[in-house]
């Protein structure tokens, strides 16, 4: 630790011994104790004796708070767990707890996998000056591997750099983590692994990365613990590096596995499980009326993972991620029915409203369902041109986080048009400029599939516009008549999927659905989002961009609440309207 902590480090003497040839468990611990445990220093150590006798004992211990093992901390209602107290403390200190060890017998080996219960009590807020809470740490060659939390978000920092962001985002709730790390087969390959299933559904990874291109890591290609440098330790951690002043907070632990093979960590966990549901208030459920034939067949689908989540509870943005203008001077007010909200006001003759973009990323995902609650001003007025205004934008992990909307890889847009559920689609990065209106379907996989390339699926080709060589495209899908009533909170909740890549080529199964206020709109499985010539593109980037064009008439507002992306889609009924293919301009 940095600066209060000191941590004070033992010998490997005494540790419980492991089979340094074909380890299967590197550490291990359940923490369940016949008797609540707190400490502070390295002689408190003693008093645990939860350790799995196949692996460690604890060595090592820096604390600002006393560390505690007691039935509160466990995950599940028998047993005991481990609980860091995080914070409050001075900004420019590291403040929290960490606890280390090592094996008794030497291990190396190219893949581990860690393996953990956890939940923070509040995951909101953590203050500025990069605040960020470190998770886990252990070494590569001398450098720092140190999973932690940016912000509220897991990233994995390597040797002297941010290697790797926007990862996942916890809730407040206990979770099932498991992360895999491989290093590369040889100095020159980038073929290392970094792999985190949440749940046990696999919400990120990585598969080129080049360990020693980071730090001062020489060849990349082996981790080890129980050496006798004392960069060869396991940490788990609860240290917070940032500006933080507010409400205390805690960490909590269970069942913490370092071992060879997931198999093990599974084993050794178990089936994930949660406590009680976050808070979130979800968009309706669709009408008790109606009869969901397809709910037992997709009884078996895996619980959905949170991939982010904002309340607007305050207007501090950028401390919970959020960057571009509105990070900094978004404005947040109090409705007398959903408490804070988002507020986006324009002013008469503008085309933009008085406060900026916001964007966030999430981990990046081919499955996504969004919903959030929405309400225009009662005297609201809409563009009169058929299309717009822009709203709600989705992003890509083919393009930067940055980039303009109207000209990427792929950008989906949620929004209304005169009152109607909207969501459109461009590509412009995809067309084939040289071949503009001819069909390149069943040619080739290098073309625009939302327009100037012709059609890729059953609908039409959607528009073509531009200047010669700079083309833009888009496609549209709107329900059949407008329900969006001023005055009042609508609940909106759309469901998008990929389509699938078979043999390199892209076939037209991609899903799109729609609901508000719980009723389906739009109810599409046989869309075209990306072909073969991308076949990893997945969401990754939430962007609130307001754009109403040709500029307002008179000065009008908007909200937005409780918006939540996760992962995985819906079983509600198939809407009554089909869409039609209108346009987007920008």
């Amino acid at each position: 630790m940095r600066k209060k902590i000191i941590t004070l480090l033992l010998s490997v003497i005494g540790l419980v011994s492991v089979n340094s040839a074909n380890a299967t468990i590197i550490v291990a611990d359940h923490f369940d104790m016949s008797t609540d445990w707190s400490g502070s220093t390295v002689d408190s150590l003693s008093g645990i004796t939860s350790t799995d006798p196949r692996g460690n004992k604890w060595a090592s211990i820096g604390v600002n708070y006393p560390v505690e093992i007691n039935q509160a901390a466990a995950h599940g209602d028998t047993g005991r767990g481990l609980r860091f107290q995080v914070a409050p403390g001075n900004g420019t200190t590291t403040i929290g707890c960490q606890m280390g060890g090592y094996p008794q017998s030497a291990w190396q080996g190219r893949s581990q996998f860690l393996g953990y219960y956890s939940k923070l009590s509040d995951n909101t807020s953590w203050g500025s000056n990069s605040a960020k809470l470190k998770m886990l740490r252990f070494n590569m060659e001398d450098n720092d591997v140190i999973p932690e939390l940016d912000h509220g978000t897991y990233m994995v920092f390597i040797g002297t750099s941010n290697a790797f962001t926007g990862i996942y985002t916890p809730d407040n709730n206990w979770h099932k983590y498991l992360w895999e790390f491989t290093a590369q087969s040889a100095s020159g390959t980038a073929d290392g692994v970094i792999r985190l299933w949440v749940d046990d559904v696999k919400v990120w990874e990585k598969t080129n990365v080049k360990w020693n291109s980071y730090g001062s890591i020489k060849n990349g290609t082996l981790f080890q613990y129980g050496y006798v440098t004392s960069w060869n330790f396991f940490y788990m951690q609860g240290n917070l590096s940032g500006d933080y002043n507010g409400p205390t907070k805690y960490m909590y632990w269970d069942d913490y596995i370092i071992a060879t093979t997931k198999a093990e960590v599974d084993d050794f966990i178990g089936a994930p499980g949660t406590s009680a549901p976050a808070p979130i208030e979800p968009a309706p459920a669709a009408p008790t009326t109606t009869t969901d034939t397809t709910a037992t067949a997709n009884a078996a689908t895996p619980a959905a993972i949170t991939l982010l989540q904002e309340n607007f509870n305050d207007a501090l943005l950028s401390s919970r991620g959020w960057f571009d203008g509105g990070s900094t001077n978004s404005t947040v007010v109090t409705d007398s029915t959903r408490g804070s909200v988002l507020q986006y006001s324009y002013l008469t003759g503008s085309s933009t409203p008085t406060t900026g973009a916001l964007r966030k990323n999430f981990p990046e995902s081919d499955d996504i369902t969004i919903t959030y609650y929405i309400k225009y001003d009662s005297n609201w007025q809409w563009t009169g041109l058929g299309y717009g205004p822009h709203e709600i934008y989705l992003l890509t992990n083919l393009d930067d986080s940055w980039i303009g909307p109207a000209k990427t890889h792929t950008t989906t847009y949620l929004e209304s048009v005169e009152g109607k559920q909207t969501i459109a689609f461009q590509d412009a990065l995809n067309i084939d400029q040289s071949k503009i209106g001819t069909s390149l379907s069943g040619i080739t996989e290098k073309r625009g599939v939302f327009g100037c390339n012709g059609t890729s699926d059953s609908y039409p080709a959607g528009t073509c516009y531009g200047d010669t060589g700079n083309k833009i495209n888009g496609k549209t899908w709107t329900a059949s008549m407008p329900v969006i009533s001023n005055g009042v909170w609508h609940a909106v909740k759309v469901h998008l999927k990929m389509n699938s890549i078979v043999n390199g080529v892209g076939v037209a199964d991609g899903v799109m659905q729609y609901w508000l206020d719980g009723v389906p709109y739009i109810d599409n499985k046989n869309i075209m989002i990306r072909t073969g010539a991308n076949p990893n593109m997945k969401w990754n980037t939430f962007m609130i961009a307001p754009y109403f064009h040709n500029g307002v008439k008179q000065n009008q507002k908007f909200w937005i609440d409780d918006v939540l992306v996760t992962t995985g889609g819906s079983t509600a009924p198939v809407p009554p309207a089909a869409p039609t293919g209108l346009r987007i301009v920008q």
